[in-house]
């Protein structure tokens, strides 16, 4: 989030969208992986469960990373 919002101030919107796509992409990966793997350790160990809450955070946090990027870029007042 600190990423995002320093490239917002200094590059402007643009800049932070695609600072905000960077930092989520990878979190969008991570989180498919390990779904998947959760699942093919769940068919040996019965014990490693995730809420669905959880999951539901990581992803809204995601999501929430390239737009808070772009429309802060054009609310931050920089100085002349």
């Amino acid at each position: 989030m600190l990423w995002v919002m320093l490239a917002s101030y200094y590059g402007g919107r643009w800049s932070g969208l695609m600072t905000g796509l960077s930092a989520a992409v990878p979190r969008f990966i991570g989180l498919i992986v390990f779904t998947f793997a959760l699942d093919f350790i769940n068919q040996f160990f019965d014990s490693y469960q995730v809420s669905e809450g959880t999951l539901a955070t990581v992803f809204l946090t995601s999501l929430l990373l390239p737009l808070i990027g772009f429309f802060a870029g054009g609310r931050i007042r920089r100085p002349d």
